[in-house]
């Protein structure tokens, strides 16, 4: 999309990557110099200028827009792209531990585990235990060793702590279950 910046006087190339709904690449054109003529081959988009000038637009790998997405903390784009490309599964469990990190810095332990209960059976279950031990996230440590015995990850300490959660959370129901 090449449009004209009013405020700038300056026509301004903007690629739009519409799957992952993001402003994918931006330039500003020379002052007085417009858009003549685009071609577009494969993933390289040629675009001439009115002052002549040809740029050479080429898509990068997807590994390097990855590295980008996760310098920018762009997480849930980086884990969509990772997926739509077959990425290996262990580097998108990866960017799943390293949303959830991103998140507990910021404080956002409920989203937070969201995301590491992708992880599970991938990333040794004491390195997420260890962000719940609070008794103000016990609820959600509950939620984790829960999932833990539900997919079949879960040994005997496990249990005991899970036993431990629903004493402190005061929940019968799910200790008389268990």
């Amino acid at each position: 999309l090449a449009s004209l910046e009013p405020s700038l006087q300056r026509t301004g190339i903007t690629i739009y990557d519409l799957q992952n709904k993001l402003s994918a690449f931006h330039m500003r054109l020379k002052m007085g110099e417009g858009v003549k003529s685009v071609v577009s081959v494969g993933s390289t988009a040629w675009v001439l200028s009115s002052g002549m000038q040809l740029l050479r637009l080429t898509e990068k790998k997807t590994s390097a827009k990855l590295e980008w997405l996760l310098q920018k903390n762009y997480f849930p784009i980086a884990i969509s792209l990772a997926s739509d490309a077959n990425y290996d599964p262990g580097a998108i469990i990866d960017i799943y531990r390293r949303y959830g990190d991103h998140l507990c810095k910021k404080g956002d332990f409920e989203t937070a585990m969201s995301q590491y209960l992708h992880t599970i059976g991938h990333v040794d279950t004491s390195y997420v235990i260890m962000r719940y031990l609070n008794t103000q996230r016990i609820s959600l440590l509950t939620l984790y060793l829960e999932k833990l015995h539900e997919l079949g990850h879960a040994v005997a300490e496990h249990t005991n702590l899970l036993l431990s959660c629903y004493t402190k959370l005061k929940d019968s129901e799910k200790l008389d279950a268990f």
